[in-house]
């Protein structure tokens, strides 16, 4: 069950950010130059059946060679990837824990990164 529940996770997020139908909020596709927030993205995991409730969601970007969290704002804690006009959202990972002991080292370093994280690594770039 619980292997289950982690996978459709997954799978739910990727659906949500799939750019051709039914991804997207609307089930139209993710819109171009549309923002990928995190809580957006915490609606859809809380929506799966077995989630009992969603920690957070962790939105990283990759600049040259690095990975990095995306800063969050302290009033509304929201995490925003901007993107451009012409660009999707490239989903390259993503890691889902049930427990804070299984949260890997390199994901405990950011700034509200605890229980159930789920860092979605997305690089905007020109196509």
């Amino acid at each position: 069950m619980r292997d289950k529940v982690l996978q459709d996770v997954r799978d739910a997020v990727k659906n949500y950010l799939w750019p051709l139908s039914p991804g997207g909020y609307d089930g139209n596709g993710w819109t171009l130059g549309q923002s990928v927030v995190n809580k957006e993205l915490e609606v859809v995991v809380a929506r799966v059946k077995g989630v009992r409730s969603v920690t957070g969601v962790n939105l990283f970007s990759k600049t040259l060679s690095n990975w990095s969290l995306l800063p969050t704002n302290t009033t509304t804690d929201v995490q925003r990837l901007e993107l451009q006009a012409w660009q999707l959202p490239e989903l390259l990972s993503i890691v889902v824990v049930d427990d804070e002991d299984t949260v890997p080292a390199e994901l405990k370093s950011g700034a509200g990164t605890t229980g159930d994280v789920i860092p979605i690594p997305v690089i905007p770039e020109l196509c």
